[in-house]
């Protein structure tokens, strides 16, 4: 989960270097668009401008061309680095770069929401000399938890959430692990806990 986290936004942030292709990233002003194999022009038209500046009925064929082209060179980036068979997947079935993210998380079974949520329960964390220190194991139990949070417009209980979900105070410092790190989460024998950490 960590590596397709970091190697998200590394292409994002490779992704911003074209500012052709900016629009297509999340929150983009193109951040959507038509399947190819359900519509070949994606949905995506430029209009031609009117002396006032407001769209005219006329098509602007060169920069519709331009747009078109733009994401298809954005959808044969992001195919070429994502994991093995993914390129058909992104260029003729995406709607947009988050229902790429989505598959690829369902592919791999890298869920944190709903059902998937539970699979924090078999995070298992090594506090040996060898392996990882507290606070390191505090950060991944954090890192997947933050991964489930809800977004703006998702639903809970049916109802659309009108902002994105905060991750609650007592979950945000390395001092408060104690309310993250139980041992039944991670399964510690109770002389390895933590100085912070509680017993079973």
């Amino acid at each position: 989960r960590d590596t397709f986290l970091t190697w998200t936004l590394n292409h994002q942030s490779f992704s911003r270097q074209d500012p052709e292709w900016r629009k297509f990233l999340p929150g983009g002003t193109k951040a959507t668009w038509s399947a190819f194999d359900e519509d070949e022009t994606r949905s995506l038209t430029v209009m031609k401008k009117e002396a006032d500046g407001t769209d005219s009925t006329v098509i602007d064929d060169d920069l519709t061309d331009k747009l078109r082209s733009s994401l298809q060179e954005f959808l044969v980036c992001l195919g070429t680095y994502c994991p093995e068979h993914f390129m058909h997947t992104v260029v003729q079935e995406s709607t947009s770069y988050n229902s790429v993210m989505e598959r690829i998380m369902e592919t791999f079974k890298l869920n944190t929401k709903g059902l998937g949520y539970l699979a924090g329960g078999d995070i298992k964390i090594d506090f040996t000399e060898e392996g990882q220190t507290y606070q390191q194991g505090f950060q991944a139990l954090k890192e997947f938890y933050c991964s489930s949070l809800l977004k703006k417009g998702e639903k809970y209980k049916g109802t659309p959430l009108q902002k994105n979900e905060a991750l609650t105070p007592p979950y945000r410092s390395y001092d408060s692990r104690c309310t993250v790190c139980t041992s039944d989460q991670v399964e510690l024998e109770p002389g390895n806990l933590g100085p912070k950490l509680p017993g079973p």
